[in-house]
This record gives structure tokens, C-alpha cells and sequence, in this order.
């Protein structure tokens, strides 16, 4: 499978000079959890999208892919919008091989949902997209169907009339697409909206009118979809992603005292009996040996804990490791050199 992602989003509304995908959520770059998502697409060919002075955006896929895949990179000369993004990519995809399109802004999307979507969709279909529902879909494309509740075409939230935009069904982000179609239909897209951008939802309409076949899934969680375009939007995503993981860990086996009063900003390893008290900070790569014991308001960053260890209150660790059948702090400090 072909998989692009769109990466090239200047992000102003950011303010921050960094560029938009490598933002930190939960303690990554919030590309690299779209890259997590992806992780088990087998013999995949991806291609990222990036601007200009992408060279950034590169490293970072790059040293987080190095073991999985060999991205190629597409640069989006100007800022011409999603479609335009989406054309920059065509001459790197495989011919025989369908396409699957994914914003390189939305890290809470999963490896569950991405699956599901992808199933069966040569058999039925050449163009497939990704819906949800939402209470407040201001911002998002709408998606129009006829009576017969087929796909028309996705509305941009800034071209749709009023009527349009009291759908809430919208359009989530991923898009599955022939290849053929693909590069078929890419150069059918026109300038002709308000924002005078070429969109990539365009291509839905430009499908139907040339009878082909388009579906979608409608995605149950709308939290996957969450875009991320603001600090604000920023934070929420951090908040979802931090409790998506703890509830993963907790059905592990991983005990946490208070749920609500853990600040998780990585991934966490960890074997039988490990316990984790009130107010804790994890930050980074942590990795938790049997009987581990960590005790409230203790802050770690890319640790490597060893069996039958207690880390003690208040203790603040840092890039290090500590040794079986130990006990440290209270109000201990310990970091690398």
C-alpha cells in the first residue's frame, strides 16, 4: 500500500516558528504517532509531503523509521493547498498499489481504525473516505449525500451554504484511493472556492461524476479525528492521547493509584506487580522491571528500572538506570553524569 502523509501545514495559528507536526504530544512529535498508527501496514511504500525548508520534518521521520520503512519525500513548492499537497506526491506512488492519504496534525488517529478502514476496499470500491459525527462540526468538510444516502461530495466548511453546514456528519481526514484513479482525477481539480486552494475533498465529487465507486465508514470514536491546529487543540489532543494510554496500561495490569492524577508524556514498559502512586510525572521512555514501586510526586524521564525497586516521594529521575532490589529518595535526585 501507498501511504502519503500531508506534512507541509505552516501551522501560523501555532505561533510558534517550529513546524506544526513536530509539536510534542505526550513527549513525540505528533507526526510520529501518525507514523505509530501505520506501524503495522505490511511492505508499505510512504511518502510524506513537506514544504520548502522541510529538512526538519525529515530527520525527525526519518530517525523515528529507521527500523520499519524508507520514506520518500515529496516538497510542496507552494502552499496551494491539501490537493496540491496530494499532487506533489503522485509521481513517488507504486501504480499497482491503492493509496491511502493521512494529515500528519491528527495523532490520535489508531492502528484499529486505520485497519478496519482499509478492509476490503479494492474489492469494493475506488475511493473511500473516513466519516464521523459530531455535536459542533464548525471547521470541518461536510459530507453530502442524495436521498438514496450515497456520497455527492464533501463541502469545505467555507464554501458550504447554510443548510450544508448543519450536516454533522463530517469528513475525518483518511481517504483510500485507486491509484489509477488517482493519478487520473488529481489534475481534474480546480482553484474554483473561496479559499482559491486546490482540495483534496475534491476529488470525491470528481469520482462520482466520472461513476465510480466511493464509500465510506463512518469512524465511532470522533476523538481519532481531532485535528491539530491551535495550543489550545494542542493540549486537548495531549489530554485524549495521555488517558487513551493509561486506560491501555491499566487493562494491562499496570496499577495506578489515581488515573486522574497521573501526567503521562511518554510510553511506559513494564512487567508484573509495578504500582504507581498519586502525582506522578512520566516523561519519555520508561521501562519498569517486576515489584516496582513508584512513590507520589515522583517525576521520571527515560528511565530504566530494574526488579524490586522502590522509588520513594518526591524523588526527581533522569536519564538513568537503577539496579534491582534498590530503594531510592525520598526527595532523591538522580540524573546521567
Amino acid at each position: 500500500m501507498n501511504i502519503v502523509i500531508l506534512a507541509a501545514g505552516k501551522g501560523r495559528r501555532m505561533k510558534s516558528s517550529l513546524p506544526k507536526v513536530l509539536h510534542q504530544i505526550c513527549g513525540r512529535p505528533m507526526i510520529c504517532h501518525v507514523l505509530d498508527a501505520i506501524g503495522t501496514f505490511k511492505e508499505s511504500h510512504i511518502v510524506v509531503v513537506v514544504p520548502p525548508n522541510g529538512t526538519e520534518i525529515e530527520n525527525t521521520v526519518r530517525k523515528f523509521t529507521h527500523t520499519k520503512f524508507k520514506p520518500k519525500f515529496a516538497i510542496q513548492e507552494k502552499p496551494l493547498g491539501t490537493g496540491d499537497a496530494l499532487k506533489s506526491a503522485v509521481p513517488f506512488l507504486k501504480i499497482n498499489q491503492p493509496t491511502l492519504i493521512l494529515f500528519g496534525d491528527v495523532p490520535l488517529i489508531s492502528n484499529q481504525s486505520l485497519k478496519r478502514f482499509a478492509k476490503n476496499f479494492e474489492k469494493t470500491s475506488a475511493l473511500r473516505i473516513l466519516t464521523t459525527k459530531i455535536k459542533k462540526p464548525k471547521g470541518y468538510g461536510r459530507i453530502i449525500r442524495n436521498n438514496r444516502k450515497e456520497i455527492l461530495l464533501i463541502r469545505e466548511e467555507t464554501d458550504a451554504s447554510t443548510k450544508e453546514k448543519k450536516i454533522m456528519e463530517i469528513f475525518a481526514g483518511p481517504m483510500l484511493v485507486n491509484t489509477r484513479v488517482l493519478k487520473s482525477l488529481i489534475h481534474e481539480i480546480k482553484q474554483n472556492n473561496k479559499q482559491n486552494e486546490f482540495y483534496l475533498t475534491d476529488l470525491v465529487a470528481k469520482a462520482v461524476s466520472n461513476n465510480l465507486a466511493v464509500s465510506s465508514l463512518e469512524l465511532e470514536d470522533s476523538q481519532e479525528i481531532l485535528g491539530v491546529n491551535t495550543i489550545k487543540q494542542k493540549l486537548e489532543a495531549e489530554v485524549k492521547l495521555s488517558q487513551k494510554k493509561i486506560e491501555f496500561y491499566l487493562e494491562k495490569g499496570l496499577q495506578i493509584k489515581d488515573p486522574n492524577n497521573f501526567n503521562l508524556r511518554g510510553d511506559i514498559n513494564f512487567k508484573a506487580n509495578v504500582t504507581i502512586d498519586t502525582g506522578c510525572v512520566f516523561e519519555g521512555e520508561i521501562n519498569l522491571g517486576k515489584n516496582v514501586e513508584i512513590g507520589p510526586y515522583s517525576i521520571l524521564k527515560n528511565v530504566n528500572i530494574e526488579d524490586n525497586v522502590r522509588v520513594d516521594a518526591f524523588s526527581v529521575i533522569e536519564e538513568s538506570e537503577i539496579k534491582k532490589n534498590s530503594t531510592v529518595g525520598p526527595f532523591a535526585r538522580l540524573r546521567n553524569g
